[in-house]
């Protein structure tokens, strides 16, 4: 589906082929509409890492005309995913949480 978007967007003459924010956003919609889900993609001139978290198996990073293109669908229910580590790191999401760290004890070591 990638190889598609990008060949229908090329053959288009309003496209110009250096703007990767039409690539991505049409490359995005195209996706959640076949998938009917919410997608998250990135478009880059340079090839890059990743380290994603997605929903089921789909994921697909392709390379094409110089430009390199990572789909992944978005992680439903985050927050049932995060760990209370996690909830700490980024913060309390209700008030009650909030109350729990503040109650929590104070450790003086240093886990190594």
């Amino acid at each position: 589906m990638i190889v598609d978007v990008y060949t229908r967007l090329e053959m288009d003459p309003k496209f110009h082929i250096c703007n990767i924010n039409v690539l991505a956003t049409q490359l995005q919609k195209k996706l959640e509409k076949s998938f009917n889900r919410t997608f998250e993609t990135i478009v880059s001139f340079e090839d890059f890492a990743q380290k994603i978290h997605f929903n089921e198996d789909l994921a697909c990073k392709v390379e094409i005309g110089g430009k390199y293109m990572l789909a992944y669908g978005t992680v439903r229910n985050v927050a049932e995913k995060i760990n209370d580590r996690m909830m700490t790191l980024m913060g309390p999401e209700t008030f009650e949480q909030h109350n729990e760290i503040r109650r929590a004890p104070k450790k003086n070591s240093i886990l190594i």
